[in-house]
């Protein structure tokens, strides 16, 4: 059942309701229904969704957007907020809520020069790319219901708008935090803080403390980093006004994943200092959550800060070396397991070598109990790592199923989702349903895996996009 966002009561500081004008001859294409039994939703939910968006109908949905602010590639932004995007209620599962968020329904007062719409392709990249990490087992938000359009809107060129609706466990960003923490509003800063304490189970053991609040955040954020390193994701624009106080990945614009491994590697066109490459993930995501500390420091002491801070550094790490570890197939722990990550890693990055298929393709050698390759720097590892797994207690079996249970594969990579673009540009969906299918479960070998595993021609390698994708 949706029911009316919580987050309007809070009042106009906060939210400003808006009226949707949504773009012309909307037509629903895919509807996720694995994920609307997820979070609550019902057939007629989903036909009342529907018919406000294409029919203007449902009167007791309160479309609103909702202020905040954030560092943009480090550069503080006083006035960011919902600029192509509305909240249109909550939904209730297992004592949990999930928001509902229409992506491309018009202007709104944040929409600054923009037009408030979203583009067919930008709108298919987010939807693909965040299944993906939902069958990956990466915490993100998700799309419910995608809808294309006739309307045609100026980028670089003229596009196709389109609109998704969106669910996360909230949009609360890091960023509306520090909207009033630099506006020097107390007293909103607090109510927002004690909102969430009443609204998300995930808060109840806080017990009204914003230490702990505080901790959890940045314990979310670490963990969700550590998986998107372990699983070569780029997201491209790293700003505090595009993390959510639960750690799901969010916002999804020129995001890639890794094809041959380079730490180095930018994702996105508009990043010309690599702040945000691959390598320094794991340090802007600390840097965030020290600005979100810093938005609490009204509240905090600065010893309390940097302790928690100091917290995240010791979770990531301890997830990141986890994660490699189920990599590598390894249950238990030797001195040397990180040196032998990293050396298998400088391995990959030297000879240019496919960091989703090179890590899957240890089953192999696992199995042949024996090395596989030719090359002799990449022999000499594999000896190394078979030695290492003689010192493991586990069955051979075991170790497979886990080998196989951590690396995906396939992952998606720009030059498949350019072809998907192409072909919804003339109304044909089928390869974004097959797409979609593959990525329920993308650690199983089949068809569909084995079709979306092929890799890019020369001209289509580590294809790179700009913030407006």
């Amino acid at each position: 059942m949706i029911s009316t966002h919580k987050y309007l009561n809070l009042g106009d500081k906060f939210t400003c309701l808006v009226n949707p004008d949504f773009p012309e001859n909307l037509k629903l294409e895919l509807i996720n229904t694995n994920l609307a039994s997820q979070i609550g939703l019902n057939h007629d939910d989903l036909k009342n969704i529907q018919d406000f968006c294409c029919k203007e109908k449902n009167k007791n949905l309160k479309p609103f957007a909702s202020a905040y602010a954030g560092h943009q590639f480090g550069q503080y932004v006083n006035q960011l907020g919902d600029g192509r995007g509305l909240l249109i209620g909550q939904s209730l599962a297992k004592d949990k809520v999930f928001d509902l968020f229409l992506k491309g329904s018009g202007i709104t007062p944040f929409s600054r020069f923009g037009d408030g719409r979203a583009i067919l392709r930008s709108s298919i990249r987010e939807y693909i790319g965040a299944e993906a990490m939902h069958g990956l087992g990466i915490p993100t938000s998700r799309s419910l219901m995608f809808f294309s359009s006739s309307e045609k809107v100026q980028r670089d060129q003229f596009e196709t708008a389109a609109m998704i609706i969106r669910t996360s466990k909230s949009h609360i960003r890091f960023g509306n935090f520090e909207y009033f923490y630099y506006k020097n509003d107390s007293e909103n800063l607090k109510k927002l803080i004690d909102y969430c304490f009443d609204t998300y189970v995930e808060f109840k053991g806080c017990d009204g403390s914003i230490k702990k609040l505080f901790s959890k955040i940045v314990d979310s954020t670490a963990s969700m980093i550590a998986s998107w390193q372990a699983l070569g994701f780029c997201h491209g624009v790293m700003n505090t006004d595009n993390f959510n106080i639960f750690g799901e990945t969010f916002d999804y614009g020129p995001f890639a994943f890794l094809e041959d491994y380079n730490p180095n590697f930018i994702c996105n066109l508009s990043d010309t200092s690599g702040r945000y490459s691959f390598a320094n993930q794991p340090y802007i995501g600390m840097w965030n959550c020290s600005a979100l500390g810093q938005a609490f420091s009204k509240f905090l002491s600065q010893s309390e800060i940097e302790d928690t801070l100091k917290y995240y550094e010791k979770i990531f790490s301890k997830k990141l070396l986890i994660n490699f570890k189920n990599k590598l197939g390894l249950t238990s722990s030797e001195e040397g397991d990180p040196h032998l990550i990293q050396a298998f890693l400088d391995i990959l990055h030297k000879k240019n070598l496919d960091f989703t298929k090179s890590f899957r393709d240890l089953e192999n050698v696992i199995k042949k109990e024996s090395p596989t390759s030719k090359d002799k720097e990449l022999r000499q590892w594999q000896i190394s790592f078979l030695e290492r797994h003689d010192k493991d207690p586990i069955s051979l079996n075991k170790k497979i199923r886990i080998i196989s249970s951590s690396n995906p594969i396939i992952t998606p990579k720009n030059f498949q989702i350019d072809k998907v673009n192409i072909q919804a540009e003339e109304g044909d969906f089928s390869t974004m349903d097959k797409m979609l299918d593959a990525y329920k479960d993308p650690f199983i070998k089949n068809d569909l895996t084995s079709k979306f595993s092929l890799p890019p021609k020369n001209n289509e390698r580590n294809k790179r996009l700009s913030c407006a994708s």
